[in-house]
């Protein structure tokens, strides 16, 4: 059962992790807004876990849009045990500044299941905004390469049972549109790319942002789709599989 609301847990079909399915659960509600907040989605810095769990105990946040709603309470936030007026400015500055990331965080932020951050900049390219990937069909979606059955009935079935709460978040300002460059160098395009090992001059995150800038696929594993293998010192089962 879970331990926040009580609810039978659920171990779907050949997967390991049992899951609540109690969308009013306490405990999901919460960790949801923490993942929100976090650095691989909005990255909103000084709104950490343990601000958020505050904020969400005391009622401030119900959902993620509240978040852009926390200014209207400034006064008593700042009378807060722990804070005050310098540190209640600096996060109100953060959570605007966020209203400014790219769409492939914020499709993150949502917490879409089977989508992460690399399936995230896949969206992102090909819908181009928030509203269109709202409005995406199951067939639109399993058309993308890396877009199987299992994630694309997710992603549907996410904006079907979320639509205005996403709306309301596209209203608080936080709209961005993908902005692409056509004098981009494509000399990745159709490639796709597996880094292994410590690489000399550039972090596995440096790297990957190269490749993608010039139209490449970065993928964890080796597979007949690989066009290269980046080695670093000590690389291990992925160049012996290569």
């Amino acid at each position: 059962h879970c331990p926040c609301c009580g609810s039978r847990l659920v171990r779907l079909t050949d997967e390991a992790d049992h899951y609540c399915l109690n969308e009013n659960c306490y405990g999901r509600r919460l960790a949801g807004l923490i993942y929100f907040a976090s650095k691989p989605a909005m990255n909103i810095e000084t709104l950490g876990e343990k601000v958020v769990e505050e904020f969400f105990s005391l009622g401030y946040l119900k959902d993620f849009t509240d978040i852009y709603s926390l200014y209207k309470y400034r006064s008593e936030l700042e009378n807060l045990e722990g804070f005050g007026e310098k540190s209640i400015s600096v996060l109100l500055d953060n959570i605007e500044k966020s209203k400014n990331n790219e769409l492939s965080k914020v499709i993150t932020a949502l917490g879409i299941r089977f989508v992460g951050t690399k399936v995230s900049k896949i969206l992102s390219k090909k819908f181009g905004s928030l509203e269109n990937l709202m409005n995406a069909s199951k067939e639109e979606l399993v058309a993308i390469r890396d877009i199987g059955e299992r994630t694309a009935d997710s992603i549907v079935s996410y904006f079907k049972n979320n639509y205005e709460l996403v709306n309301k978040l596209i209203n608080c300002g936080v709209n961005p549109i993908e902005i692409v460059n056509n004098k981009s160098n494509d000399l990745f395009a159709g490639m796709t790319f597996v880094l292994t090992g410590k690489l000399p001059t550039l972090t596995r995150d440096e790297a990957t942002k190269i490749i993608e800038a010039k139209g490449g696929n970065v993928s964890s594993s080796v597979s007949k789709k690989t066009t290269y293998v980046l080695l670093g010192e000590d690389a291990g089962s992925k160049r012996d599989k290569a």
